[in-house]
């Protein structure tokens, strides 16, 4: 494997940061760039499972409308753990406007991404999994917008 298809955790955090670019830009498509074409995603909204990277592309085509003109994007506790041909990044994370520093969406949420070399050695999305706290004792979900 040559030095530029041999990627740690601070080539993760590139490809993090280039698809938070296009979330910011609201560019689905740059959003997708490092995604598997059978991504598997549980987003906190329904259908709640997808398949695919069209799937994944479309639910942001569709919130993009909701969200403010101006984004930001928060991010706790990010780790990175790379082992041979797969990496998985956790953290919590929520979506502000960028004028008011409010939350844009329910606040904060729980993401999982969990990447996976390819035979040409370039990292892909391969499963996605965003979720929102929820009481145990009425079932509602808990809108945390400070942590």
């Amino acid at each position: 494997m040559n030095a530029s298809t041999h990627q740690t955790g601070e080539d993760i955090k590139a490809l993090l940061k280039e698809w938070q670019q296009g979330l910011l830009a609201k560019d689905a498509d740059r959003m997708t760039r490092h995604y598997s074409e059978h991504v598997v995603f549980y987003d906190a909204t329904p259908p709640l499972q997808h398949h695919g990277i069209e799937a994944y592309r479309r639910s942001w085509e569709l919130i993009f409308p909701h969200l403010p003109d101006k984004l930001d994007f928060e991010a706790y506790d990010s780790d990175i753990t790379v082992s041979g041909d797969l990496a998985v990044v956790h953290f919590l994370n929520r979506l502000i406007d960028a004028n008011t520093k409010d939350s844009a969406t329910c606040g904060w949420v729980r993401v999982t991404v969990c990447f996976k070399r390819m035979d040409d050695g370039q990292w892909k999305v391969v499963h996605e999994h965003v979720s929102i706290p929820f009481d145990p004792m009425s079932g509602k979900a808990v809108f945390t917008h400070q942590i």
